[in-house]
């Protein structure tokens, strides 16, 4: 068939990532992340020992895609090391710096 093209339209992406932080017992944000499942993985934060007994998960967002939920733990990361002059205790890489890799 001449001249027909096939359409390139993008599947549209799931809206099932939240952004969310660890507060400690004291009310300090120890970590910002995104997960699809809170409960879950305020679960494994505990059992890694980065959320602590008096400690809680907050959601921080609407459900979004992962990319987008991505992006904005990326500028949450960064308005917190921009506000305090470091990463959040549990956010921390070997360097003292957060690799983005999206």
């Amino acid at each position: 068939m001449a001249g027909y093209k096939r359409s390139r339209r993008r599947k549209s992406r799931p809206k099932d990532t939240v952004a969310y932080s660890l507060y400690d017992r004291n009310r300090e944000r120890t970590y910002i992340g995104t997960t699809k499942n809170p409960r879950r993985r305020a679960s494994q934060h505990y059992e890694s020992g980065k959320l602590d007994t008096g400690g809680w998960l907050e959601v921080e967002s609407e459900k979004m895609t992962r990319r987008d939920a991505e992006r904005l733990e990326a500028r949450k990361i960064r308005g917190y090391k921009r506000r305090t002059g470091r990463l959040p205790k549990d956010n921390d890489t070997d360097d003292g710096r957060f690799h983005f890799w999206r």
